[in-house]
């Protein structure tokens, strides 16, 4: 019959007197700092022992302990500092059954440690972070970074209905984190019961929301457009969880109104540049809105002929990267030069000019829209204008090529480009446009077709 060999899990502990332990040859930390025994004891005094000792019954009735050494030593420091008599402090220890096997476990223990639940961790961390241990110490004693440690003290402030959520597997380290925006324990403990069997229960940014009310997050337009220093600036308070991962504006008023004053300040600008109206909006204006208006377009300079091969040479060159220093400053100048936008002081006289805040958070504004009651004498005067919405028109200004000399304005929304359609002029070719035959575009016929062009593919 085969013998069986029990495992130190599987065997029991035996309570053994702290008086009757000593550090084993063979365990492998001999050499342990004072400071080191006393981050240990500080971690013992918080959790407690929580993983067995290790030992081997050696003469006169002593354990020589050969996996535990700065355990063993922490306990003995305990029981010094407490004026404890070591004879009556009761240690389990596991007993090995013979020196190799004692010897098996002292190098094993080194190798596997059993890691501590997130919310263990949280609560003993706080209690030597209270009893004046540092991070550094901390994260000695328990072996781990002292970014881990920073982490879990900031969990530290949960209520311990939630630490005891995390600790029973109910809820996962994130949703507990998204529980650090509240500011109130009141308000984390009736947002925890009011969904904590809901589905969204297991959802961090749905419980922030659900914290935090109606306060706009970082991505809200407003947020963005008016910023956190100018709003702070202004007595505005802030909400953020103690990772720093979402910032909350809880004045949305004062937020609402500093936006407000932003577009005020664009819109007075427009004013002063002549425009016969300007309507300044949170949002880009309507359809219904400007279906029946006309469309005025700025003025652009054209290139001559030299200039336009020139703009052309260089834009090749840029585009593949064998542009010198100079060559990419003057080709910059050539395209500042020819993208001049210029309005009429008779287009003013009759148009006006929206100013609102785009989806990116950043003010848009769009000039030369002519009301319908000044149409007519728009053109009586020599103002000509379009209809604000051909279709034509639209999927020109929304095409690959977002400007008519060809270059790629990327990421730009071209449905109000204050520029009048024209011919291309000589210029770059986007590096991912390349012309791949003699069918002409179907934007503009005077352009030839350009792969990833939709309207060339038959996007329509």
């Amino acid at each position: 019959m085969t013998k069986t060999t029990e495992t130190p899990i599987e065997r029991e502990p035996q309570l053994i007197a702290l008086s009757r332990l000593t550090l084993s040859p063979l365990n492998p930390r001999q050499d342990v700092t004072e400071d080191e025994v006393a981050t240990m004891a500080a971690s013992l005094r918080a959790i407690g022992l929580i993983q067995n000792l290790a030992g081997f019954a050696v003469s006169g009735g002593e354990i020589g302990i050969m996996a535990g050494g700065r355990r063993l030593r922490a306990l003995q420091l305990i029981a010094q500092e407490d004026k404890t008599d070591p004879a009556t402090v009761m240690v389990p220890v596991i007993l090995a059954a013979d020196a190799a096997e004692a010897e098996a476990w002292a190098g094993a223990e080194n190798l596997v440690r059993a890691p501590l639940h997130a919310a263990d961790e949280v609560r003993a961390f706080a209690t030597m972070a209270q009893g004046g241990a540092s991070e550094t110490d901390i994260a000695k004693a328990f072996a781990v970074t002292q970014r881990h440690v920073k982490g879990r003290l900031k969990l530290a402030v949960l209520l311990e209905l939630i630490l005891d959520a995390l600790k029973a597997n109910e809820i996962t380290l994130d949703v507990a984190a998204a529980y650090t925006v509240a500011k109130t324990p009141e308000r984390a403990i009736e947002v925890f019961g009011a969904i904590k069997d809901s589905r969204i229960s297991d959802h961090p940014p749905t419980i922030r929301r659900r914290i935090v009310g109606d306060a706009a997050d970082g991505t809200d337009r407003l947020v963005k457009l008016v910023g956190r220093e100018a709003y702070e600036a202004e007595g505005g308070t802030v909400n953020e969880d103690l990772f720093g991962e979402q910032v909350y504006f809880e004045d949305v008023e004062l937020l609402t109104r500093l936006a407000e004053a932003r577009i005020a300040e664009a819109a007075q600008a427009l004013k002063a540049e002549g425009w016969k109206w300007v309507d300044g909006t949170f949002d880009e204006p309507e359809w219904r809105v400007t279906e029946k208006m006309g469309r005025t377009y700025a003025e652009q300079p054209e290139a001559d002929e030299v200039e336009a091969e020139r703009y052309e040479e260089l834009g090749d060159k840029v585009e593949y990267g064998e542009a010198t220093t100079a060559e990419e400053e003057e080709f910059e100048a050539l395209r500042a030069k020819l993208d001049q936008e210029i309005w009429t002081e008779r287009q003013k006289v009759f148009a006006g000019a929206f100013v609102f805040i785009g989806h990116n958070g950043q003010l848009e504004i769009r000039r030369g829209y002519v009301q319908p009651k000044y149409i007519k004498a728009a053109e009586e005067a020599g103002v000509p204008s379009e209809p604000a919405h051909p279709v034509r028109k639209r999927q020109a200004e929304r095409a690959v090529f977002g400007e008519a000399d060809g270059r790629s304005r990327q990421g730009a929304d071209l449905r109000g480009s204050d520029r009048a359609p024209r011919q291309a002029r000589a210029g770059p070719r986007h590096p991912d446009l390349r012309p791949v035959g003699a069918d002409l575009c179907r934007i503009d016929p005077d352009r030839r077709q350009h792969s990833g062009c939709l309207q060339c593919a038959g996007g329509g």
